[in-house]
């Protein structure tokens, strides 16, 4: 598939120049190399369901008016329809939540802020002006510059989002575009549901997803084989598992199956009636989902700088 660049994750990137025309493109990018392409295949640099490379990085320069961390929350303020997530300097938000929180990725997004847009055409070519940007129309798309990534360092931690339908299936994926075409289908977000650590040498039993009849469950490769022969379908291996670190308590009521790191939530969910299963895996060495002291400093900074 050809690497076309998303109009809108163009129009980010110019418009910044109108803005700030001495502002640095050092950091600058949008359609990957194949060197990143090979290190981060599902990358929204590549391209989606709507063909385009859906993500742009905008170099943070601030002596040149060009603040990254500024711009990364008045685009959290706004609320763009555009966005589907943000990331800069450790941090992160996504366009279900608006809230910040630590980007616990190995590739911290220092030197630039990284736009990844809704993957469809409307908002893929929505070339209106960015909040945090734009204070003109975009110029001509010829003279807009789009730039190779290098390759991003390898990411340590794999983050899996809980989202729940109506009928109580928990759906748990680190896909952020699984997450909003589930999202899109009738799921309700619900947040983070575990970390498991992508270099703990001890995570090296597979973690399988399976599904059935709108159901989906998880679990290691003896109770696949089992549910595999009642008719399950085996959706593949969505991480590499351990027995110590946090621990992922397992929780059953009827067809659905409850995964959570939360004793708190375990005690309330046994007592509306789920059978508590027991630990399902052990996570590995696992960061906290809350802020520490550190990115609450970083939040406090960007908002002091917006007034």
């Amino acid at each position: 598939m050809a690497k076309i660049p998303a109009p809108a994750a163009k129009a980010l990137l110019n418009q910044a120049t109108v803005r700030w025309p001495a502002r640095s493109k050092a950091s600058d990018g949008i359609v990957p190399s194949a060197a990143h392409t090979l290190a981060n295949p599902r990358s929204d640099h590549e391209p989606g369901v709507a063909h385009y490379c859906h993500a742009a990085d905008l170099t943070d320069d601030p002596a040149h008016g060009c603040d990254a961390a500024a711009i990364a929350e008045a685009l959290r303020v706004a609320r763009d329809r555009r966005v589907k997530y943000v990331i800069h300097d450790g941090l992160m938000f996504d366009g279900l939540t608006w809230a910040w929180r630590p980007y616990h990725g190995s590739n911290r997004h220092e030197k630039h802020v990284h736009v990844s847009i809704v993957d469809n055409k409307s908002c893929c070519e929505d070339i209106s002006p960015w909040p945090g940007i734009a204070t003109a129309a975009p110029v001509p798309e010829e003279d807009i510059v789009v730039i190779t990534l290098i390759v991003p360092p390898v990411e340590s931690w794999h983050r899996f989002w809980r989202l729940r339908s109506t009928q109580g299936d928990y759906l748990y994926t680190s896909s952020p575009s699984e997450v909003q075409s589930a999202a899109n289908g009738g799921y309700v977000y619900e947040g983070v549901g575990f970390d498991i650590s992508a270099t703990d040498p001890t995570n090296v039993n597979s973690l399988y997803r399976l599904v059935k009849s709108g159901w989906h469950h998880y679990c290691l490769a003896a109770e696949r084989d089992a549910l595999v022969e009642k008719g399950w379908t085996d959706e593949g291996v969505v991480g590499k598992v351990g027995s110590h670190g946090q621990q992922v308590v397992r929780l059953a009521y009827g067809p659905s199956h409850l995964f959570t790191t939360s004793e708190v939530e375990a005690v309330a969910a046994v007592k509306a009636g789920w059978k508590r299963e027991g630990v399902a895996w052990g996570c590995g060495v696992v960061m906290p989902h809350v802020c520490d002291e550190t990115a609450q400093g970083k939040i406090a900074a960007i908002k002091a700088i917006l007034g």
